[in-house]
C-alpha cells in the first residue's frame, strides 16, 4: 500500500510558454515561486515513462535538512549544461514528454527530452541580492519544443 502524507499533488504536463509556472533552483530542489511546492517524481520511481508531479516544498531549514535526509531523491533534480533536467540519483533518466500532455521521465538520448531555456539562470538571482528567497524565478520553458512550457495540468489533490 501507498501511503499520502500531508499536503497535496498536482501532475506537470506540458502547455503554452506564456503558462508556463515560474521555479527556483537551489542545488537540489526545483521549487515553484508561487506556494513553494517542489518537483517530485511520481512514487520515487526512476524509471522513462513515470510522471512528474508537484508536491509540498520545506517551509524552513529544519524541513529542508529533514527532506534531504529522507527522501529516495525522488525531489532532487539536476540543471545539465546541454539545458535537460535529471533525477540527481538517476542522471540517466531527463524531463520530457510523449503524445500526451504530461511530463514524463525519458532517457537522456531521447528524442523526447526536454531542453529548456535560460537554465544557466534558473538558480541565478537576477537582482542584487544573492538570497534565493528573494529570487523570483525563471519560467520553465522548452527550447527543444517551443512554444511550450511546464505546466500544472491536474486538479490539485489536497490530503488532510
Amino acid at each position: 500500500n501507498f501511503l499520502i502524507t500531508r499536503g497535496y499533488f498536482c501532475f506537470l504536463g506540458i502547455g503554452t510558454s506564456t503558462s508556463s509556472m515560474e521555479v527556483q533552483y537551489d542545488g537540489d530542489f526545483i521549487t515553484r515561486v508561487d506556494d513553494g511546492s517542489v518537483m517530485n517524481v511520481c512514487l520515487g520511481l526512476f524509471y522513462e515513462g513515470v510522471s512528474l508531479l508537484l508536491r509540498p516544498g520545506p517551509r524552513n531549514k529544519k524541513e529542508r535538512r529533514k527532506y534531504l535526509a529522507m527522501t529516495n531523491g525522488s525531489r532532487r533534480f539536476l540543471i545539465n549544461d546541454d539545458g535537460t533536467i535529471s533525477v540527481t540519483n538517476c542522471p540517466d533518466l531527463v524531463l520530457g514528454m510523449s503524445i500526451h500532455p504530461m511530463l514524463y521521465l525519458v532517457d537522456r538520448n531521447s528524442p523526447n527530452r526536454a531542453v529548456f531555456k535560460n537554465t544557466e539562470q534558473i538558480g541565478c538571482p537576477v537582482n542584487a541580492s544573492s538570497n534565493i528567497d528573494d529570487y523570483d524565478g525563471i519560467k520553465l520553458e522548452l527550447e527543444s519544443h517551443a512554444p511550450y512550457g511546464v505546466v500544472p495540468i491536474s486538479k490539485l489533490v489536497v490530503f488532510k
